[in-house]
């Protein structure tokens, strides 16, 4: 095959790179396919792995009739048209070098290989004669290690541009003429706010409700189900400072739900309305205004307003709880699902985490290194670090420590979640005002989207003869 890059160069690309991706292609639809099956679940493609792929039929994205064979070839030459397509960009950006993949990445592929050597001995092959009957021809050792590590570089500049983006400068101009057309998204209220298990409990709430909403915390408790009871014995389980819309949506409130009647805009299109979020976010609110909607009950503190509060930087370290399952192996689970001796246990482990960074150099890289020593959230190896946390994106009480009008740099506490005990320190504050910040990132993804686009539609592929003869059809890897 031939491909041309965004800048019109040609590049050969080998036999053996077409029958990786189609071993590829083929083991994720034959996975997928397995998936669906194991679980009943509907949506599995129609293909019948018992024949060859040339001997079915199916149906294009535009609907034709084609065979099995051609759908794959066609994913396939896609799959790698784009993958070297961003190859050959990387490489042009790295002033006509090709980039090294990061040590993590070098990692999984040396690991991947030992796997592979251990399943070829157990079968009495070579490595790499092992790999070809499983992938096809050519696809030898060196082959697989030359494939994977063309996609990491492809995905490492894919993701570089992306953050490269995600830190754009947009002008006052461009946020203004964002917010003009986005400002449903991005306007916020305060509010306490509560979901009933039913109607009849919402409005009972609402009418015990003081009208100062000082009881707020305490009809939670009432009306809640018995085990959550203690949950909304904290205020902060009730309070939500800076809601989008999102938030409520998130949430699954029905205050945020569509209505069942729909209108009709002037183009004649099915158009959704929300009775719920046009009373909350409507113009006309005042603080002290209550309403139950639905199972939803509102109280507004604040009423609609373009928050001016600013994201957050933090790092954490989770300790959960530990329970040992069915085979006897030490497994995490949330506090909920834990006993009084697991969650001691967690408890007093985050206490000593806390107690060694105090007793230690108690600064911000200190920190980092207890997370990514003892933390179990995936962020770990990054240091535990959060940036630009938006309000609520968090659950209640981390939100709640993260965005007290008291915090400073420096500051150091754990704080109980469903998900276990957190030690968070906080770094700082973020530069732009979280609604800002939310229609940087939204702009910076359709940068993205459409120069990606652009750059993929410069992107060819051309299959080359007689080296298309040798393109794997059918194939299979069962081990």
């Amino acid at each position: 095959m031939v491909v041309t890059d965004g800048d019109g160069e040609k590049h050969n690309i080998k036999v053996s790179t077409y029958n990786y991706y189609f071993a590829v292609y083929y083991n994720n639809l034959k996975q997928s396919q397995s998936y669906y099956s194991q679980y009943g679940i509907e949506g599995g493609s129609d293909v019948d792995f018992e024949k060859a792929f040339k001997k079915q039929t199916t149906e294009d994205e535009d609907g034709k009739k084609i065979t099995w064979a051609e759908k794959a070839e066609n994913a396939v030459l896609d799959n790698i048209k784009e993958v070297y397509g961003y190859y050959y960009a990387a490489v042009k950006a790295n002033d006509g070098k090709e980039p090294e993949i990061t040590e993590e990445q070098q990692k999984e592929l040396d690991e991947t290989l030992d796997s592979y050597k251990d399943s070829a001995k157990q079968n009495g092959f070579t490595l790499s004669a092992y790999l070809m009957a499983a992938m096809g021809d050519g696809v030898d050792a060196e082959t697989f290690t030359r494939e994977a590590t063309v996609a990491y570089i492809s995905e490492n500049y894919q993701e570089n541009y992306q953050e490269d983006l995600s830190n754009k400068e947009y002008t006052e101009d461009e946020y203004k003429d964002y917010l003009k057309k986005h400002e449903d998204e991005l306007e916020s209220v305060d509010v306490k706010f509560f979901e009933a298990s039913n109607e009849d409990d919402a409005k009972a709430f609402v009418d015990e409700l003081n009208e100062d909403g000082s009881n707020f915390a305490e009809l939670a408790v009432k009306y809640a189900d018995e085990d959550d009871k203690d949950t909304y014995k904290d205020e902060v389980e009730t309070t939500y400072k800076d809601a989008t819309r999102s938030v409520f949506t998130n949430l699954g409130a029905a205050i945020s739900v569509a209505d069942e009647k729909k209108e009709k805009d002037d183009n004649e299109e099915t158009k959704e309305t929300y009775p719920g979020f046009d009373w909350l976010f409507s113009k006309k609110r005042a603080a002290g205004d209550k309403k139950a909607y639905s199972t939803s009950v509102v109280y507004i503190v604040k009423p609609v307003n373009l928050s001016d509060t600013k994201t957050v930087n933090v790092r954490h370290i989770l300790i959960q709880a530990e329970k040992k399952n069915d085979e006897g192996e030490t497994e995490n689970v949330k506090l909920s699902e834990a006993n009084g001796k697991q969650r001691k246990a967690a408890k007093e482990k985050a206490e000593s985490i806390l107690k060694e960074y105090n007793d230690g150099k108690k600064t911000e890289e200190a920190f980092a290194d207890l997370a990514k020593k003892y933390s179990s959230d995936g962020n770990a190896s990054d240091g535990g670090i959060y940036e630009n946390v938006v309000p609520n994106q968090m659950v209640s009480s981390f939100n709640a420590w993260c965005f007290d009008s008291s915090r400073k740099s420096g500051d150091v506490e754990i704080v109980k979640t469903e998900f276990g005990y957190h030690i968070i320190y906080y770094v700082s504050k973020g530069d732009l005002p979280a609604w800002k910040y939310t229609a940087q990132q939204a702009m910076a993804s359709e940068t993205s989207s459409n120069t990606f686009e652009e750059l993929k539609k410069k992107f060819k592929i051309k299959k080359a003869y007689p080296g298309a003869c040798y393109f794997e059809i059918d194939t299979d890897i069962d081990r």
